[in-house]
């Protein structure tokens, strides 16, 4: 115990150090951009946009997975929507929040570190030795460039809160263990088995931990010279890991094994071919690690999939190879403890992510948890060979005190710069497209993130046609390209032969999505192809029969077909699922109006524009109201209402292009023309005041 107070009063400096190190490393990201899953999981995610702090906010941030009913990854979804609370979809706050995750996950990498030294198995290390291998250990894998995705890439904070909360279980675990006080025993305990849960709460890949404290107990604690402790290990760790498979069977897929190929019939690959790619994919990882050169990151990599194991070449090699590290680490554990845990904990740990759940194949943040002791035998080996040197060669040991500094500045570089890259939507998916070029999401992501939204239409659909003419062929990418490509040519380029053509593609790949659908029934509706759009429509009101959307489709198009009874009892029931929507009372409005209720569709016309004052639509159709009803005066403050907000070149726009409004209302005659004689009234009124105006300039001169 006195060893620890020491080291614990000398933990200041090299926590500063710690601190400023990342702090500068990470700092241009603060404004870095919003990426791939960002969007589902949190700017798009209405579960988790808190607006106030209560009890009843806070419960439902808990529930704020978007794929899920019930409770997932709670902990992270609350530390979204706090953030939310207080920026929105400003990123800098989340950034920081990542930043500070990664900060702490360090330090407790080396307190835990320190910890570890003093297990009864490491116990006789030098002290300053042990301090070293610590800070060193825990420096390089804080600044490695294979941390980026989880600190850089917002939604990955689950990855990274698993971690610390992992790590602070082994923490809390080594200072039970190495505690002589029950008190102190069973506080620590305690602590471990709270951060086991947070971490669970976090992300699902921490269920892990049990396994983890096992093998930490057996290398660290127990005599493995002994037959009998070899045996008890053995059975253990079986049991364990088993036990964590049937956790994680329950945790991952709610106790359903179909679940599985469910999954998998989305994925261009199938689960044997993923089982046979990750051995490549992992050492692949191990490369980056290894050789941490910026241009070898990428969030989208190009990873040919291993059909059998002869094809690609690479791959029983790769799997002898990985069994081959497995077994030289056992082999060793005896002389070299810390190599066998650095290697069974990065192996293990990728079990979850890197084995038969169907997911993406490739994602360097599924190192950021495996890594964490894997640069401990890496230090340990360099203080040897400094030490060795020192008292032989000290030319040298210059060299390689030289050297290690300037690697560890290349790192930290390559790390600053790579950072660089997620400094927007176009830069992170030009560097990826640049890297996999025969990928299509790159290409798919700039056309979405970047083009579109900067009005450069035509590069948009060039680069979604080329994104689905390439190898990438995953059900979700396709379906997303041609909806999008739907959206595009329906809101943007008004060709709404091609809005069909394309949404019709995207609704083969059999995913559920209102968009398209109604992507689809509005192009439909545009070429006055009512009867198919109606024939789309009608059997999802008989599936969905509470998606207010879907039904408000239906009504809107038994308008167009003057089929106004069928519309009221439509609109009628989205009116009642949604009491408060606008657009549901405007439309609702228009077909009491239609049906001869001028004074019930009076009514709630003026309801919705309570709701949303100004609408042009609502103000349009409550003018015709007015007009139908043989109340003409009453339409003319509604039409003022129009020319108030709305200037000469929009109406004309309005009235001569209604392609912008996806339902839109019809405009009767009777309306434009009292638009027309009342900014005929007001250019005279305008012409009489430039006349006056004129009159008394000249008269003053």
């Amino acid at each position: 115990m006195e060893k620890t107070e020491q080291h614990g009063f000398s933990l200041l400096k090299p926590s500063l150090l710690l601190v400023i190190l990342l702090g500068l490393i990470y700092s241009n990201t603060l404004d870095g951009t919003w990426v791939l899953d960002d969007y589902y999981n949190i700017t798009n995610n209405n579960k988790i946009h808190l607006t106030r702090i209560d009890l009843n906010s806070i419960k439902n941030s808990l529930y704020g997975s978007p794929s899920k009913n019930g409770m997932d990854r709670p902990l992270a979804y609350f530390t979204f929507a706090l953030n939310w609370y207080w920026g929105q979809n400003n990123v800098v706050g989340y950034h920081l929040v990542n930043i500070t995750i990664h900060t702490l996950t360090t330090l407790f990498l080396f307190y835990t570190l320190i910890l570890l030294f003093q297990t009864p198995i490491l116990g006789q290390t030098d002290s300053n030795n042990a301090y070293f291998f610590a800070l060193l250990s825990a420096a390089l894998w804080g600044i490695h460039p294979i941390q980026i995705q989880a600190v850089t890439y917002i939604v990955q904070r689950m990855a990274a809160l698993a971690a610390l909360f992992y790590l602070i279980g082994i923490f809390c675990y080594l200072k039970a263990r190495l505690s002589s006080n029950s008190r102190n025993r069973f506080f620590f305990f305690g602590g471990c088995g709270v951060a086991f849960l947070l971490g669970l709460s976090s992300k699902n890949n921490a269920i892990v931990l049990p396994v983890a404290l096992i093998l930490l107990e057996f290398i660290f604690f127990q005599d493995l010279t002994r037959k009998v402790n070899q045996k008890k290990a053995i059975a253990v760790i079986g049991i364990g890991a088993l036990l964590v498979a049937l956790s994680g069977v329950w945790i991952f897929m709610d106790g359903d094994l179909t679940r599985f190929y469910m999954g998998y019939e989305k994925r261009p690959f199938t689960m044997y071919e993923r089982l046979l790619t990750q051995p490549r994919i992992i050492l692949f990882y191990l490369s980056q690690i290894f050789y941490p050169i910026a241009n070898r990151f990428s969030i989208a990599h190009d990873f040919p999939v291993s059909s059998s194991l002869f094809s690609p070449w690479t791959t029983l090699p790769s799997i002898l190879l990985i069994l081959f590290l497995i077994s030289i680490s056992l082999w060793r554990f005896k002389k070299n403890p810390l190599l066998t845990f650095a290697v069974l904990f990065y192996f293990g740990n990728h079990v979850i992510e890197s084995s038969i759940l169907p997911l993406e194949m490739v994602f360097e943040h599924r190192n950021y948890l495996p890594s964490l002791f894997l640069f401990v035998p890496i230090s340990v080996g360099i203080k040897k060979a400094l030490d060795y040197y020192y008292i032989r060669r000290k030319a040298m040991f210059y060299f390689l005190t030289f050297s290690i500094c300037a690697a560890m500045i290349g790192i930290g570089t390559s790390t600053y710069i790579r950072n660089w890259d997620w400094r927007s939507t176009k830069s992170i998916w030009e560097d990826a497209r640049e890297k996999a070029p025969n990928l299509a999401r790159p290409l798919q992501n700039i056309a979405w993130g970047y083009y579109a939204p900067t009005g450069q239409i035509d590069k948009a659909v060039e680069l979604y046609k080329k994104a689905l003419s390439l190898k990438d062929n995953q059900t979700k990418f396709r379906f997303f390209s041609y909806n999008n490509l739907a959206d595009i040519y329906y809101s943007r380029l008004h060709d709404y032969e091609k809005a069909v053509e394309s949404a019709r593609k995207a609704t083969k790949y059999g995913l559920d999505h209102v968009k398209v659908n109604f992507l689809l029934c509005y192009s439909l509706s545009k070429l006055g192809r009512y009867n198919e759009a109606m024939a789309i429509v009608k059997p999802l009101v008989i599936e969905n029969k509470d998606n207010s959307e879907y039904r408000y489709v239906m009504g809107f198009l038994h308008m167009k077909m003057f089929q106004y009874e069928e519309a009221y009892h439509q609109l009628k029931k989205c009116i009642q699922l949604k009491p408060n929507n606008w657009k549901y009372l405007r439309e609702f409005g228009i077909c009491l109006t239609q049906m001869g209720y001028f004074k019930r569709g009076y009514w709630y016309l003026k309801r919705a524009e309570s709701i949303f004052p100004g609408q042009t639509g609502i103000l349009l159709a409550l003018s015709e109201n007015r007009i139908k009803a043989g109340k003409t005066g009453q339409a003319d403050k509604w039409i003022d209402r129009v020319i108030d907000d709305l200037s000469v070149e929009k109406i004309e726009k309005m009235l001569t292009d209604k392609s912008n409004d996806k339902l839109e209302i019809s405009i009767s005659y009777e309306v434009i023309e009292l638009i027309s004689n009342k900014l005929d009234e007001r250019a005279n009124e305008y012409s009489q005041t430039a006349t006056r105006l004129t009159d008394v300039y000249h008269f003053s001169k």
